[in-house]
């Protein structure tokens, strides 16, 4: 596929997640995966967990 620009590619290290913490070290490259999932179930927990408030409807301009 063409790209207008080069894409960057930047790792992802166990380090930038902040919702984990590793304290012990246990945590290498290889575990990003496992930790993204993580991650990803801890804000599925927060989003089920928060009080529902009625939402307000948005007007559009006319």
């Amino acid at each position: 596929m063409p790209f207008t620009r080069t894409p960057t590619i930047r790792f992802i290290l166990p380090e930038m997640i902040k919702s984990i913490r590793d304290h012990k070290g246990l945590l290498e490259e290889q575990d990003i995966v496992l930790m993204a999932l993580a991650h990803r179930a801890i804000e599925i927990q927060k989003e089920k967990d928060a009080p529902t408030t009625p939402q307000r409807s948005t007007r559009l301009a006319p």
